[in-house]
């Protein structure tokens, strides 16, 4: 599976906005297996299909959320989990815990 965070979506785009990007996904045949809200961070875990091509799937999403001034997206390569925090590992070696 091919993980990709979007870093500030959930504060910096609204109820419409969130509607047109999963359209824009499907348009796209970008369609997530499975998708997880961070509350405290503000952000989103996206889950894709093994099969898709990970560097044009992360582009197609930066391109879709260019304008978008905070919103950043990452490709996680590692996801550790215990009952306090989640650590993720993205694909630049750098690391991010969010406290659960």
């Amino acid at each position: 599976m091919h993980f990709l965070y979007i870093k500030n979506y959930l504060d910096n785009t609204n109820k419409e906005q969130k509607k047109d990007f999963f359209n824009f996904l499907i348009e796209k045949s970008f369609v997530p297996s499975n998708q997880k809200i961070i509350l405290n961070d503000k952000s989103l875990i996206l889950e894709f299909d093994k099969s898709l091509e990970v560097n044009s799937l992360q582009e197609t999403i930066n391109t879709y959320f260019e304008n978008f001034e905070k919103i950043e997206v990452f490709r996680i390569l590692k996801i550790l989990k215990n009952e306090k925090k989640l650590i993720l590992v993205f694909s630049d070696k750098k690391k991010k815990e969010i406290k659960l």
